[in-house]
């Protein structure tokens, strides 16, 4: 099907998904689903319906997801099965202080678009193939970017069958999709958020990295409720929650060295920032992996370990592979203490294209789960 044909199918669902979960007037589930008009929005219903938006509301098949307060909640569906507990703890020790936490089953985070900011929540259902999302009533005509956001952090468009049948045959990973079935590949809320905290992890523990991420955030770090912000985030809901991740513009010419971060990295996240203020590197998807490794390694202070990493994360790459990984290396070793060299490991890894990206996080699941 044509582009358009596409999105405009895209539109009407996510619009039909609004009336029947959530109590967001039909004004604003047009404009949230991305249509231009009222009109436009009522047409489209009663052309593929049958029925205008508010006798779809009304029908006995709605109104069954609700909740109590005035919070716009809705469902995501995945392909089960889905390893929570890889996903909850890969994101809770990597969380940005002030800007994400993950409590319990539900993962939390500031979100701010255009002149709105407020809280989404994303908690997960271990027992069923969804999982809920809960988005404070300023930013609900910003309802369609957000669940693409939570789509790609959780990896919702995953085909967990096909990667555990691709692997199920492999002397390492054929053991480890059936012992930790449905681990996906942690993606990213922003871009640039997630590449700057994989730049801070470069050759320190996550501990260490996540100490780091603080104290950019206390120094650099946009704080909430702005009285000029039409909407201030409700503390009781918020908790820990108080900072906005800074823009490229603010960390390009940041005095980062003085947070007690090298040298070296504190130059390189001020290059990457200036590198996307001028335009001359973007985070979209390149068209090929190669491309955007090459892109990423470009600049100086970015090696391939991190390349790899943001590839996968951010620019959603499933065949990116970090090899150098020293826990990669030690997945395929003999010998506990032992660990292969990089060369041996890329070549192992050629059987597990074209979904590297997903052996990786089995391998360091693996790892976490054995040293708990």
């Amino acid at each position: 099907a044509p582009p358009v044909a596409i999105a405009q199918t895209r539109r009407l669902l996510f619009a039909k998904q609004l009336i029947d979960e959530t109590q967001l007037s039909m004004t604003d589930v047009a404009y949230s689903a991305g249509y231009t008009s009222l009109r436009r929005f009522n047409t489209a219903i009663y052309q593929t319906y049958g029925r205008t938006p508010s006798e779809l509301r009304g029908s006995r098949y709605n109104r069954k997801y609700q909740r109590p307060d005035d919070w716009v909640q809705l469902r995501l569906y995945y392909r089960p099965p889905y390893h929570w507990r890889s996903m909850l703890r890969f994101l809770q020790q990597r969380a940005i202080p002030g800007v994400e936490v993950v409590d319990g089953l539900i993962y939390r985070r500031l979100h701010r678009f255009a002149d709105r900011q407020g809280i989404v929540e994303v908690e997960a259902m271990p027992n069923e193939a969804y999982l809920l999302v809960r988005v404070e009533p300023a930013l609900a005509r910003n309802l369609l970017p957000i669940t693409e956001r939570v789509k790609q952090l959780f990896d919702l468009r995953a085909d967990p069958m096909a990667i555990a049948n691709h692997f199920a045959d492999d002397e390492v990973l054929g053991r480890l999709v059936h012992g930790y079935p449905g681990v996906r590949v942690p993606g990213a809320w922003d871009g640039f958020e997630t590449a700057v905290r994989l730049i801070l992890g470069q050759q320190i523990s996550v501990k260490a990295a996540t100490t780091l991420a603080g104290k950019l955030m206390a120094a650099y770090g946009e704080p909430i409720g702005d009285p000029n912000q039409p909407n201030t985030v409700q503390p009781n809901i918020g908790g820990a929650l108080t900072y906005h991740f800074p823009t490229p513009q603010v960390l390009a010419d940041a005095n980062l060295a003085a947070l007690g971060m090298t040298k070296r990295t504190a130059q390189t996240i001020q290059r990457f920032s200036r590198t996307l203020c001028d335009g001359s590197m973007t985070l979209q998807r390149a068209p090929s992996l190669e491309e955007a490794l090459n892109q990423l390694t470009a600049l100086p202070g970015i090696g391939a370990w991190t390349a790899n990493c943001i590839a996968m994360r951010v620019m959603g790459e499933v065949d990116a592979f970090p090899a150098g990984d020293l826990i990669l290396r030690r997945a395929l070793s003999l010998d506990p203490k032992g660990a292969v060299s990089e060369a041996a490991l890329l070549t192992h890894a050629t059987a597990w294209q074209p979904f590297r990206a997903y052996a990786a996080m089995l391998l360091w699941t693996h790892y976490a789960e054995q040293t708990r």
